[in-house]
């Protein structure tokens, strides 16, 4: 990893559950890595990288394949945008294949959300496809300016994926209901 004043951290080999703190010489940075063999909801290796007040700029990650034998398959991904500001991007992104957690564990059904006013597509909406290669979402549901009910037996206007999901858990719900 190089940050954008030119430090560089050294090699770091995975190690089954170990946590890593990295600070810097001449930058206030600090990183926390943390590595996973199996992660809890997809079953392959995990890695998470965290960032405690990151220098502005650039910043590098250099990842080096261990093992020549095995296949690399490397998916990353930014917190979501109430985490991070703005100006933090991947530099080479691609806005096809977004999806984030829980959408690449093995068996779930991938809901996004549409606007029924329109008839378009919600652009805050991941897409793409899963980190095993599977294409998704699997449906979509409404999700934008939905009424729902809000503190103090209020409604309030909300928009998002969550706002889809819980519309289409409550049909799979009558569903089964249905069918018992």
């Amino acid at each position: 990893m190089a940050s954008p004043g030119g430090e560089y951290v050294p090699v770091i080999s995975p190690r089954i559950n170990e946590r890593r703190e990295v600070d810097f010489i001449f930058e206030t940075t600090r990183i926390n890595i943390y590595f996973q063999l199996v992660g809890s909801r997809s079953g392959a290796q995990l890695v998470i990288v965290r960032f405690q007040n990151p220098t502005e700029g650039n910043w590098r990650i250099i990842i080096h394949k261990m093992n020549r034998t095995l296949p690399l398959h490397i998916n990353s991904w930014l917190p979501i945008n109430s985490f991070t500001g703005k100006d933090t991007y991947y530099v080479n992104s691609t806005p096809y294949t977004t999806l984030t957690s829980p959408a690449n564990v093995y068996i779930p059904i991938v809901v996004s959300a549409y606007d029924n006013l329109n008839e378009s597509l919600y652009i805050g909406a991941s897409r793409g496809y899963t980190r095993t290669g599977r294409i998704a979402p699997d449906l979509v549901a409404p999700g934008v300016n939905i009424l729902d009910p809000s503190y103090g037996n209020s409604y309030t206007l909300m928009t998002g994926t969550s706002v889809a999901a819980a519309h289409t858990t409550g049909i799979a719900a009558m569903l089964f209901e249905w069918e018992l």
